[in-house]
Parts: structure tokens; C-alpha cells; sequence
């Protein structure tokens, strides 16, 4: 039976050293196994990511990609009786997800530019988690939205004050390991802002469309000059932003701490909603290529590219933690 697809972890973080570079591993000959095949090496790399705070759903939101992106039907793809599978994930307040995986398995597809090229998905730990370090967290988002051609970044309710400033420090942070690079383009390529549990359909609508207007309006909001240049560093940082509002999955697929991934548990707003934004994202001639000062990176190069970021962030925590001495 053909190999479809399974986690593998890049990044490890080892908790029993709390300083130092020993506490970060990252697995380049995993990485190799899944980019240096002779099939990909030389095509672009499109690379989806969700990041967000701990135990909000972003392996259960990555393990619907999966689905679409493996449906040969992509009409009815979410409709499957099938059980969620892909990446772990489960209710509850533990954590589930440490580090950085990507998923074994890259799929074919055509960029926004008409090339052929492949998608990898790859998850991240949660920010916030109790047991992480503050540097473990910007490590792990900073490293994410370096590598990724669009980063999801999952929030629930709506867009707090405090999800500007984490990710605005966490971006100044992956900007770091990027200074070396030609000023002339942002770090970072698409940003999109997914909001989980939106209560306020009756001011802006579910999906894509509300979620323009209201970001909008959030990113609009300059009543003091510490928000104002909070605001004025987003388009700097990334290429594009967007917003997509989204209902409540409903009570079993977010309560139960056993929840398994039974479709038929989960709200038909939420999968509506889901049905039209992942088109929109991973369809053909939607994901843009990862690039990195306008050139696109292609597989044999996208190991090389996320090691020597890996090691520019190592470098700034160690200098910042001797600094600290």
C-alpha cells in the first residue's frame, strides 16, 4: 500500500536543558527525506503553516488540508464519512503538538504563477504553553513565518490587542534572522488571520468577505501613537493580509476531550465555511511559491534555506541570553 503520508518532527525542543543551543535540535536529514527526492528538488516549494496560541485547534484545522488536499473529489471532499486523520490532536488542556513537524507526504500542484510545484504543510507548537520558555516560543513562530508561503494564524473570537503585539514581536524576532537579506521585499509573504468562533455575524459576515471589513477596521484603529505604529509595521512584515471569520465547530468537536474527528460531531456552519476557504487557499494557481528576496525556493534548497535560518535564531539566543548575564 502507497505511503500516505505521516508526521515528521524537524524541530525538537529539549526540555530537560533549559539554556543554551543544545535545547533546540533540528532533523536536516528528516527534512532531506521529505525535499531532496529527485521528484522535487528542482520544483518550487509552497509551504502552508497554522500558528496560534496552544490547544486551539490548529492540528484539527491542518488535518482538514489534508483531506482536501489528498480528495480526489474536490467538489465533495469534506462530505467524508471518513474519521479526521493526519496530524494528533485532541481535547483538552494538555498540550498535544511540540516543536515543528512537516507532513511526509508534499503535494503537486500549480502556483499562482502557472509552475509545477509541490505543497507542504507543516505544524507548530503552541505559543503560551505553560511549560515553554518565552525563546522557545519565538523560535517556533518565528521560524514558521520565515518558512511558509502563507501562515494561518488561529485566534478565537476575535483579534485582540495582545495577538498585534505577539505577533508583531515574534515577526521582529524571525526578522532578525533575516537581516542579512535585501531589504527590498517584506520577510514574510501572506498572513492570514483566522478567526475562530466569530459571535458578531450580524456586524460582519462569516468568511472571507467579513473578514476583510472587520481587519480592516482592526488594523485601522490608530487612537494612540503606541497602536498606531503597531499598525504601521504590518505592511512592512508581510505581502499580504486577509481575515476569515468563522462559526463554532460546535460542542462535541471543541469540548470533548476525546473527540476523534467524527465529521458528523462537528457543526455544518463551521464545515460550510471551511468548504469555501480552503479552495480559496490550496486550489489550483492559489498558493504562491516560498520566496526569499524575490527568488523562489525549490526543494533541494528549501533544507539548506530553513538550516540557515535554524541557525541564525540559535545564534540571537544565545547572544541575547549572554547579554543577559
Amino acid at each position: 500500500m502507497a505511503d500516505d503520508g505521516h508526521p515528521v518532527q524537524i524541530v525538537r525542543i529539549n526540555e530537560q536543558i533549559e539554556e543554551g543551543p543544545d535545547r533546540y535540535e533540528l532533523d536536516v536529514e528528516a527534512m532531506r527525506e521529505i525535499f531532496d527526492r529527485d521528484d522535487v528538488r528542482d520544483r518550487p516549494i509552497c509551504v502552508l503553516t497554522v500558528a496560534g496560541a496552544m490547544r486551539q485547534g490548529k492540528s484539527f484545522l491542518l488535518n482538514f488540508v489534508l483531506r482536501y488536499l489528498k480528495s480526489a473529489d474536490k467538489e465533495n471532499w469534506i462530505e467524508s464519512e471518513e474519521m479526521l486523520s493526519g496530524f494528533e490532536f485532541r481535547g483538552g488542556s494538555a498540550r498535544e503538538t511540540t516543536g515543528i513537524y512537516m507532513w511526509s507526504q508534499l503535494f503537486p500542484t500549480k502556483t499562482d504563477k502557472g509552475e509545477k510545484a509541490y505543497i507542504a504543510i507543516m505544524d507548530t507548537q503552541g505559543c503560551f504553553d505553560h511549560e515553554a520558555l518565552m525563546r522557545d516560543n519565538s523560535l517556533i513562530f518565528g521560524l514558521s513565518l520565515l518558512m511558509s508561503s502563507v501562515t494561518i494564524y488561529n485566534l478565537f473570537r476575535q483579534i485582540k490587542e495582545d495577538d498585534l503585539h505577539h505577533l508583531a514581536f515574534f515577526s521582529e524576532f524571525g526578522k532578525l534572522a533575516y537581516s542579512g537579506s535585501n531589504s527590498h521585499y517584506t520577510p514574510f509573504q501572506k498572513l492570514l488571520f483566522l478567526v475562530r468562533d466569530w459571535q458578531w455575524e450580524d456586524e460582519y459576515s462569516y468568511g472571507l468577505d467579513g473578514g476583510k471589513s472587520y481587519v480592516s477596521v482592526v488594523l485601522d484603529s490608530k487612537s494612540n501613537k503606541e497602536r498606531k505604529e503597531l499598525r504601521e509595521c504590518m505592511p512592512t512584515l508581510f505581502e499580504e493580509i486577509s481575515c476569515c471569520l468563522m462559526p463554532e465547530s460546535g460542542k462535541k468537536a471543541s469540548k470533548m476531550k476525546h473527540f476523534q474527528g467524527t465529521v458528523a460531531d462537528i457543526h455544518p456552519d463551521f464545515l460550510r465555511e471551511l468548504k469555501a476557504l480552503l479552495p480559496s487557499l490550496l486550489g489550483p494557481k492559489k498558493m504562491s511559491a516560498k520566496t526569499i528576496d524575490g527568488t523562489r525556493v525549490r526543494g533541494k534548497e528549501f533544507v539548506d534555506d530553513f538550516s540557515a535560518f535554524f541557525k541564525s535564531f540559535e545564534f540571537q539566543l544565545q547572544f541575547e541570553r549572554d547579554m543577559a548575564e
